[in-house]
C-alpha cells in the first residue's frame, strides 16, 4: 500500500498541469490518460486519487452518479475495549496517532478508524477485504497487546457489508456475495 501511495504522490509532484489546461477537470483527465492502471490501483489506497478518478466521465472506476454492483465482499469489524482509568482522551489519542501508520501493512485491511468515547471505551472500526484476514489479525500478537495494554479481551463484532455509500466520491457500491460470519 505504501508503494501505491508514494507512486501517486510522485505522479502529483512530477506532472505539472498540461499546457492549455483551463480546469482541474482537464488536468484530471490527463492524469487518468497518462497513468490509468496506476490510478485504478491507487483509488483503494489514496483518498485524493479517488476524488480525481470520480471526476472523470467514462473512467473505468467512475461510478458517480450511479450505483456500482460489485461481485466481491467486504467485512466491517467493530472492536471495543474499556480504557483503564490512567488512559484519558489525550493519552488515547497520542497512542492512536503513534500506532496508526503501523496498520498500513496489515494484510487485507482496507481501512481502520480509531475511535474513542467519553464513556471510557475505545477501539477501532475496520474494513476488511476478507473474513479470513480479519480473523487472523484478531489473534496472536495483536490480541496479546490489547489484553496487556487495556487489561481485557476486546469485544469484536464482525459484520458483512451489503452496501457502501461514499459521499467523498459520490458513489454507491452494492455487494452481491455473502460471507459466513461465525
Amino acid at each position: 500500500m505504501r508503494e501505491l501511495n508514494d507512486a501517486y504522490i510522485k505522479i502529483m509532484q512530477d506532472k505539472a498541469e498540461p499546457p492549455g489546461a483551463k480546469s482541474s477537470m482537464l488536468w484530471n483527465s490527463w492524469l487518468v490518460a497518462a497513468e490509468p492502471k496506476l490510478l485504478v490501483r491507487l483509488c483503494a489506497f489514496a483518498p485524493s486519487a479517488s476524488r480525481f478518478a470520480c471526476l472523470i466521465p467514462g473512467n473505468a472506476i467512475n461510478v458517480a452518479p450511479g450505483i456500482y454492483l460489485q461481485g466481491g465482499r467486504m467485512i466491517t469489524a467493530v472492536v471495543r475495549y474499556k480504557l483503564p482509568p490512567q488512559i484519558d482522551c489525550a493519552a488515547c489519542r497520542e497512542h492512536f496517532h503513534k500506532i496508526a501508520p503501523n496498520f498500513r501493512e496489515v494484510t487485507g485491511l482496507i481501512s481502520k478508524h480509531f475511535i474513542w468515547s467519553e464513556s471510557g471505551w475505545a477501539g477501532g472500526v475496520y474494513q476488511w477485504e476478507r473474513i479470513e484476514d480479519a480473523k487472523a489479525f484478531y489473534t496472536g500478537p495483536w490480541l496479546e497487546g490489547i489484553i496487556k495494554r487495556y487489561g481485557m479481551k476486546p469485544e469484536i463484532d464482525l459484520y458483512e457489508v451489503f452496501a457502501v455509500t461514499d459521499n467523498t466520491c459520490g458513489k454507491v457500491e452494492l455487494f452481491k456475495e455473502t460471507v459466513a460470519i461465525e
